[in-house]
């Protein structure tokens, strides 16, 4: 009985032994040899880099390369020094997925990062010293560039660089695109001594640009937005932006939203084409909802390309205590509309969905408006205009 119980516990001390060396193993993967990424002779041990759980580096001089056919998702990635990574044609390489969106992919010395295929890294890009990214495929950095002191970014081929998040530098930053484009979906902030250069409108940033005024007035970037905000005035919302450049640039136009995620545009305002000066706008939104509104500017270029501002937030409370709805909520497809105001010939009521859309107008006639059943379930805003004044209420339709 002593000898059986010495068994069953030796047993899983043994297992578990096992089991933690084999994970300390598998938990880093490290390319020795230059070549196919999936060659099991390239990797120390045999231990390909192929799992989103574990760390891959590169290292020093070794030129991994995903063939066609190649779909790859790995963890985050360390090219180390003199390294060129190719992702061919019909190759796919994933550096983190959608349940590891903090896996990154780091770049030192002299890197050379070519992609006719697909490129795919779902956190950060962090540049320490200099990369070349040759883009004929596509080229996706769900999260932020990151680039340090004294970094370097190059990129050719024709391609789009396209980053999800911001872009940020340190001092003395370097960014050139001969034949390319850096489409940045966020800010651009870079510190003193940064310099950008490249072909017109290359670089494309939808939350502006903060950095030295040669790096942000250059012809590179189509158009550098340094304000946007909203406020809350009377019966309707005020939206006041401006920028510091513009490059064949066409018009802004303004986009609303009752969530943040469904937008219509509103109206828009045109842009002074070609301008390295300090221009403003403004424009009106008089028909708010009550409650949050949010807004967007797209950013449109004379040849139709278009990007989009960070989204603002901008809560209305409208005079409630002028106009009155009853029933709220509507249940039998009609309602009626009180106010605290003489009603004049030509006053209208509009009614908006919660995306603010607008579903129905009408003039005011009788005490009583049948709205029948052009109206799903859902939550509304009812406008009632009166001469230069407007007024709203929420209701439900049940």
């Amino acid at each position: 009985m002593i000898i059986k119980n010495e068994i069953k516990m030796r047993v899983p001390l043994f297992l578990a032994l096992l089991i933690s060396s084999v994970g300390s193993v598998f938990a880093q993967a490290d390319m020795t040899t230059s070549g196919d990424w999936v060659t099991t002779a390239n990797w120390t041990s045999g231990n390909i880099g192929d799992n989103v759980t574990e760390t891959v580096t590169i290292n020093n001089n070794i030129n991994p390369t995903v063939n066609n056919g190649t779909n790859l998702t790995v963890g985050t990635t360390t090219l180390t020094n003199n390294n060129t990574l190719t992702v061919n044609s019909g190759g796919t390489l994933n550096v983190g997925d959608v349940g590891h969106a903090n896996s990154l992919i780091t770049t030192n010395n002299n890197t050379t990062i070519n992609v006719a295929g697909t490129l795919i890294v779902w956190g950060d890009l962090q540049v320490n010293n200099n990369v070349i990214w040759n883009i004929t495929g596509t080229v996706i950095i769900k999260g932020s560039v990151i680039m340090a002191n004294n970094a370097d970014l190059n990129v050719t081929g024709g391609g789009t660089l396209q980053v999800g998040g911001s872009f940020t530098g340190g001092n003395n930053t370097t960014i050139t695109v001969p034949s390319g484009t850096i489409s940045i979906s966020g800010a651009i902030s870079v510190g003193n001594g940064s310099t950008l250069s490249g072909c017109t409108g290359c670089v494309q940033a939808g939350g502006g640009c903060t950095g030295p005024s040669g790096f942000c007035t250059n012809g590179a970037l189509p158009i550098t937005l340094i304000s946007f905000e909203g406020k809350a005035t009377g019966s309707t919302v005020t939206l006041d932006w401006s920028t510091a450049s513009e490059l064949n640039f066409d018009k802004f136009v303004i986009e609303r939203s009752a969530s943040a995620t469904s937008f219509t545009e509103i109206g828009s305002v045109p842009g002074h084409g070609n301008s390295n000066q300090l221009n403003e706008y403004s424009f009106e939104d008089d028909m708010p909802s009550t409650g949050a509104n949010y807004y967007r500017l797209r950013s449109v270029d004379f040849d139709g390309k278009f990007e989009n501002s960070k989204i603002i937030k901008v809560e209305f409370n409208a005079s409630a205590d002028k106009i009155r709805l009853y029933p709220n909520p509507v249940t039998d497809g009609t309602f009626s509309v009180r106010t605290s105001f003489a009603r004049q010939e030509g006053d209208k009521v509009m009614i908006y969905n919660n995306v603010g859309m607008l579903v129905g107008e009408t003039e005011v006639g009788a005490k009583e408006i049948n709205i029948g059943k052009i109206f799903t379930t859902g939550l509304y805003t009812l406008f009632y205009a009166s001469g230069s004044q407007k007024y709203a209420v929420r209701f439900v339709v049940k």
